[in-house]
């Protein structure tokens, strides 16, 4: 069984919780779920699956980052840092 999943966004003010149910975009686009101003407009997206939380770089660049590491394609694990945008 998947457990409930959030992301968490460190601002100036704190940190924002984004639950995630289904598959969340992460970007500069206006439609994104958690809009990053400095990222490309679809950078990534995560997405459920029967394993866990996907995360997927959408640019085909790698320039998502996982702990520091750049991915195509990875499963979340708990407490592991997301770098999106600059």
């Amino acid at each position: 069984m998947i457990e409930r999943f959030s992301l968490s966004r460190t601002t100036p003010e704190g940190d924002v919780l984004y639950p995630v149910d289904g598959t969340v975009y992460i970007g500069s686009a206006a439609g994104c779920e958690v809009h990053v101003k400095d990222a490309a407009p679809r950078q990534c997206q995560v997405v459920r699956s029967p394993d866990g939380y996907v995360l997927h770089d959408l640019t085909g660049m790698k320039v998502t980052k996982v702990n520091g590491a750049p991915i195509d394609r990875h499963l979340l694990r708990p407490g592991e840092v997301v770098k999106v945008g600059s």
